[in-house]
């Protein structure tokens, strides 16, 4: 199946929120703070929820989404846990690894919008691009914090 230039980059956006919905999965289980923690399953939920949402309109658009690389989720969460011992208590390590997941979303994103899609794509693809820009910001000040 050829995809055209628009499911490439709708695509794309698919494969980064699942990232970094896995990203925060692993991050929230190595967590120890229960605002934290709040936080970055917030992050997950969100994520989640957006890969959802796009991929049922890339499916409604006659193109399954692609499968998940689970040896490339793999790689990161065992990167993520050596992060962490390494840094025993300083979580900092893997903020900035959630930050640039969210990054890569909103790279994907502004790749996708600046196809001019349509509206059924447009409106969810907007949002996660607010909310992973928001969620970028957050998490530079909390690691800023820290």
């Amino acid at each position: 199946m050829i995809r055209d230039e628009l499911e490439v980059a709708l695509n794309d956006v698919i494969l980064a929120a699942r990232a970094a919905a896995d990203g925060y999965d692993t991050a929230a289980g190595l967590s120890e703070g229960q605002c934290l923690t709040a936080l970055l399953c917030e992050g997950r939920k969100r994520c989640r929820a957006a890969a959802a949402a796009l991929e049922t309109e890339q499916r409604r658009r006659g193109h399954p989404p692609k499968a998940k690389d689970e040896e490339n989720i793999l790689v990161r969460e065992v990167v993520t846990h050596v992060k962490a011992a390494l840094a025993m208590d300083d979580i900092v390590p893997v903020l900035q690894e959630r930050r640039a997941d969210e990054e890569r979303m909103v790279d994907a994103c502004r790749t996708l919008l600046a196809l001019d899609p349509p509206p059924s794509l447009r409106r969810p693809t907007g949002q996660l691009l607010r909310r992973a820009e928001s969620a970028r910001g957050r998490l530079a000040a909390l690691a800023r914090e820290d």
